[in-house]
């Protein structure tokens, strides 16, 4: 699989094969750890082909502050559902991630970048998928409902206006169930989606 116990063991870093015999590897220790803490292993060790954009570099300083949801986001922000190749890279302008983003994919005089990020080594092909080394970390890029979250008193007016609109629906697709209560009724560990037909 993509990720192997190698890769998640003491020497933190991944052992790629390429198309030839010779084993190369790339040191990628803090990315390798935020996808352990976050439970993202499994996701990556599955049958699903999947394309990961990996940061080489330390892990940025407000990471560690971050709350388990904006980690797994982060995470999920280098991991596309599709197998990218550098041949493929030249036909498309974005590519989505897990995180339901989508990164803007360049081409420059020193090779192709995903939201102005540099890659380098690569095709680092797997039985699941394909790595492509990043030359730092990808951070999503806040939605339109995002920024008026945390716009300050300036834009309340027009915020409030939008939000008014908000509907707070439960998602029983990714609710968990936990158990049954003493009438038989399903007790989910519930998720909430907030839905807004103006954003």
């Amino acid at each position: 699989p993509l990720w192997s116990a190698a890769f998640l063991g003491l020497t933190c870093c991944v052992t790629i094969f390429g198309g030839s015999e010779d084993k190369q590897q790339v040191q990628l220790p803090d990315f390798v750890k935020l996808v352990a803490e976050t439970g993202m292993t499994e996701t990556l060790s599955g049958t699903d082909l999947v394309t990961v954009w990996a940061p080489a570099n330390p892990m940025p300083a407000g990471v560690a502050s971050m709350s388990p949801s904006e980690k797994i986001r982060l995470v999920r922000n280098h991991i596309s559902i599709t197998t990218v190749f550098s041949r493929n890279l030249d036909r498309l302008s974005t590519v989505g991630t897990l995180a339901g983003k989508y990164l803007t994919v360049g081409k420059g005089s020193e090779g192709y970048t995903v939201d102005g990020v540099a890659l380098s080594e690569l095709d680092r092909v797997f039985e699941n998928g394909v790595v492509h080394r990043a030359a730092d970390w990808l951070t999503p890029r806040k939605n339109l409902y995002q920024w008026l979250e945390e716009v300050g008193d300036d834009y309340s007016r027009f915020r409030d206006t939008l939000f008014a609109h908000n509907l707070r629906v439960f998602d029983k697709e990714n609710s968990p169930i936990t158990g049954v209560d003493e009438n038989g009724r399903i007790i989910y560990d519930s998720v909430w989606i907030v839905k807004n037909d103006l954003l």
